[in-house]
């Protein structure tokens, strides 16, 4: 299915040739990646690629066919990229959007340089790394959390008058969080009744404690933030994946430090992934111990934690350590949310 999709989107863009390169512009492919819901491919031009570099500053380009189409999905997704792509500039580290075929779930863009920084992340936090690769790596989290404070700037008066969805004051929160405690008391590993009223509890007092506004705060969020979209090139970063959504500024900065904490075990050194949390962190301007900061690094624990869950059904023995370490992560959470202490800020 893919391999046929490829093949349309490329006599599409050949006849269409959104670059103006001309009608005898050929490509080499190479397959990427093929990842659970998208398969991704490298473009490079036959021949000479100045024409291609003085059209868009990049040698390549990359296109990606999700396996799903969902044309109005991948529409979506698409205007959002040029939105934010025309809003922050072209050396803003959003990548250059440049056709997509949603009936074919296909957009294509720009090659940005650089490397993921999702497996630098996971050779950088091992014992055995060395000071060079966690420096590198704490450099990197550092500059996506610098580039997270400009994409939210651009996004605020672009969100203006907007509400977060399910998440836009007290009581959505509360049924939110209530909603996938209860899927998570009846998985398989699952939590305990009494974890959840405790979460529970601990949220809402929390919630009690910020003020309307803060709560009420949007702007733009990526959506899936993490090392494994974002790109280090030197010093300098570009994002992939953005999707447009309003939504408070915490959402996509808790999301990376979750995405930072995921990685654990025994070949781990917890030090070094508070090391890049707090590089993270500085970039963006957060702060760790902000009430709904936490509150959002909980939302994120739940919703991985129920879709892991979900995708395995009765959960497979190799699959439990995983789903075992979001129960202990959910555990410590009323520790970070103290109970008394909210009730006294409220």
């Amino acid at each position: 299915m893919s391999h046929t999709h490829l093949q349309e989107v490329l006599q599409r863009f050949e006849r269409d040739d959104p670059l103006a390169l001309g009608a005898g512009a050929r490509w080499h492919v190479q397959r990427l990646e093929e990842r659970r819901f998208s398969t991704i491919h490298l473009l490079t031009p036959v021949g000479d690629a100045s024409t291609l570099r003085a059209r868009i500053a990049s040698d390549a380009l990359i296109v990606k066919i999700y396996h799903a189409a969902q044309p109005p999905r991948r529409q979506r997704e698409f205007d959002d990229l040029r939105r934010a792509h025309a809003a922050m500039g072209p050396r803003s580290g959003v990548i250059t959007p440049i056709v997509c075929y949603a009936d074919l779930g296909a957009v294509v863009t720009a090659r940005s340089p650089g490397q993921s920084v999702g497996p630098l992340v996971r050779a950088a936090v091992r014992r055995s790394a060395d000071a060079p690769t966690l420096a590198r790596a704490a450099v990197a989290c550092a500059e996506a959390g610098a580039w997270l404070r400009r994409f939210q700037a651009a996004g605020l008066n672009e969100m203006h008058g907007q509400r977060s969805p399910h998440l836009g004051d007290a009581h959505a929160w509360l049924d939110y969080l209530d909603e996938r405690l209860r899927i998570l008391c009846e998985a398989r590993p699952g939590i305990e009744p009494s974890l959840r009223t405790r979460l529970l509890a601990h949220a809402a007092s929390t919630l009690q404690s910020v003020p309307t506004a803060s709560l009420e705060a949007v702007t733009w969020s990526h959506g899936d933030f993490g090392p494994h979209n974002v790109l280090l090139d030197g010093d300098t970063v570009a994002v992939l994946d953005l999707e447009l959504a309003p939504q408070h500024p915490a959402f996509d900065a808790a999301y990376f430090v979750e995405a930072l904490a995921l990685h654990a075990g025994p070949l781990v050194d917890p030090t070094r992934v508070h090391r890049l949390e707090r590089a993270f962190l500085a970039g963006a301007g957060a702060s760790a111990e902000e009430p709904l900061f936490r509150l959002f690094r909980l939302r994120h624990v739940l919703c991985a934690y129920v879709s892991e869950a979900r995708r395995s059904g009765v959960v497979h023995w190799k699959k439990w350590p995983g789903l075992l370490a979001l129960r202990t992560r959910l555990r410590r959470f009323p520790h970070a949310l103290p109970l008394r202490a909210a009730r006294r800020a409220a």
